[in-house]
């Protein structure tokens, strides 16, 4: 009976004793620095109101960008004085250099005022008419990005936050390991029809493009195949469409993903791997606004996690 009444007390006491031991519950205080409404420009990509040395401004939110820039027509409203970037080898996807930038007094991003900084000048005709720039993660990764699609609103948060506890607006959300690129793009393996396949996360890409090569190693198919179609819309490049059957990131899916693939000559995604490539791997997909549009996106950088739910999952 004796022996009895101490395993009771043991078991009683050992709960206790564990709570006591456990590490306290994270409180940390989420940030807010930007709530502001987005909306898509005529192409599709993600817009947000900025103001740079006093004036308004339309800028691209581009998560697939390398640098944020301005059109030309803004740098020269703003008189801040282009300057030559001496023998430059940066190069944006379609094999185009960027060759100059000015130095900006400011941005301010709803209640974030950035401090002055260098940004590059965008060649002329790349944008709408009605888009003045883009801000690129070379900006955004300061912060961590989020991206409502159903309620149209684009915020910034600190990336201080309890770990795994980024997504506010559901208690269930993917949670996808990311890799940063030296230049803060974001990489992560999906499932295209039950293949692993390596992404970029690119909120200023109008489509989704996918490796032509790739496509045609993992799916086994060729240019003769009765599946593959020529996209006679296209005017920048040879593309096609392929019926892919479904995307997937870990349980959050897309039906019927549209993917124009296009060759990697053409494209250049191979020779942009100096800022796309981590561990000597390249994306073989660029995921753009036609199927970003139906997520809810949280991108913690220095987590390293990407938060994704269904846009309407609130």
């Amino acid at each position: 009976m004796i022996r009895l009444s101490h395993c009771i007390l043991a078991f009683a006491v050992l709960p206790v004793w564990m709570a006591l031991a456990a590490d306290p519950p994270c409180n940390i205080p989420r940030k807010v620095y930007a709530h502001i409404d987005m909306s898509m420009d005529t192409e599709g990509s993600v817009v947000i109101p900025v103001t740079i040395g006093g004036k308004q401004m339309q800028m691209v939110v581009d998560t697939g960008g390398v640098v944020s820039m301005l059109t030309t027509r803004d740098e020269d409203a703003l008189g801040l004085g282009r300057r030559a970037i001496g023998g430059s080898s940066l190069q944006i996807y379609g094999k185009i250099r960027v060759k100059s930038y000015v130095h900006a007094p400011d941005m301010i991003i709803g209640r974030s005022e950035l401090p002055a900084f260098d940004i590059m000048t965008i060649p002329d005709g790349l944008m709408p008419l009605d888009d003045d720039g883009i801000i690129a993660p070379d900006l955004l990764s300061v912060f961590d990005a989020d991206f409502d699609f159903a309620k149209g609103k684009f915020s910034l948060f600190s990336q201080d936050h309890c770990p795994g506890m980024a997504a506010y607006w559901t208690d269930a959300p993917a949670k996808i390991p990311i890799r940063i690129t030296k230049l803060n793009q974001i990489v992560l393996t999906l499932q295209l029809d039950g293949q692993d396949v390596l992404a970029t996360i690119d909120t200023g890409s109008t489509n989704s493009e996918m490796s032509l090569e790739a496509a045609e190693k993992l799916f086994s198919f060729d240019l003769q195949s009765p599946l593959l179609k020529r996209d006679a819309n296209d005017h920048r490049f040879t593309s096609y469409h392929y019926p892919f059957k479904t995307l997937d990131m870990q349980g959050v899916s897309v039906s019927n993903p549209d993917l124009t693939l296009i060759s990697d000559d053409e494209s250049g995604m191979e020779t942009s791997s100096s800022y796309w490539s981590v561990e000597n791997s390249t994306p073989k997909i660029i995921l753009g606004m036609n199927i970003l549009r139906h997520l809810h996106l949280f991108i913690a950088y220095r987590e390293k996690i990407l938060y994704v739910t269904s846009a309407e999952a609130h």
